[in-house]
């Protein structure tokens, strides 16, 4: 007779790895589109010889990295539940009965609600950072245009 509560964990884990996988794609494809919308403006911005409309591409830029704290905050939940899922799988040597209070199968339950607080303590967490650098150097590439447009307009 096949374990099924193997297969369970085992397929829970697999389906976790994946949307881990799938929030990393969603992070890269929302830097990509930064890149795309605020060369949009810059360009616009550059060409009409106008500080205020480059400046709008660090509020492009604040809205993307936002946008991407989102996905990695709810990433975040899914490793947990994987950790937690991979924890079982390795603690149990006789998976037939792994009966835990806390395990619940699938990843939809692990992604808890967006809410202020927790957007910002992925934010404030210096591993993430790489984002923040990610889009500052996009504001940067912004003030690098005004001081252009400012100093070759006169």
């Amino acid at each position: 007779m096949v374990n099924r509560s193997a297969e369970i964990l085992k397929l829970d884990y697999t389906t976790s790895r994946a949307m881990i996988d799938k929030f990393d794609s969603y992070i890269l494809q929302t830097m990509s589109w930064s890149i795309a919308a605020c060369g949009g403006v810059l360009f616009l911005g550059v060409t009409r010889g106008s500080i205020l409309v480059t400046s709008c591409a660090i509020l492009v830029a604040l809205f993307f990295d936002t946008f991407a704290y989102i996905f990695k905050t709810f990433q975040v939940d899914v490793i947990e539940h994987s950790v937690a899922v991979e924890k079982i799988l390795n603690e149990a040597a006789d998976l037939t009965s792994f009966a835990t209070d806390s395990y619940q199968f699938g990843v939809g339950h692990a992604i808890r609600p967006l809410t202020f607080s927790r957007l910002w303590g992925t934010m404030a967490t210096p591993m993430h950072s790489f984002l923040h650098l990610f889009f500052a150097l996009i504001c940067l590439l912004v003030i690098f245009a005004d001081v252009f447009i400012f100093f070759g307009a006169h």
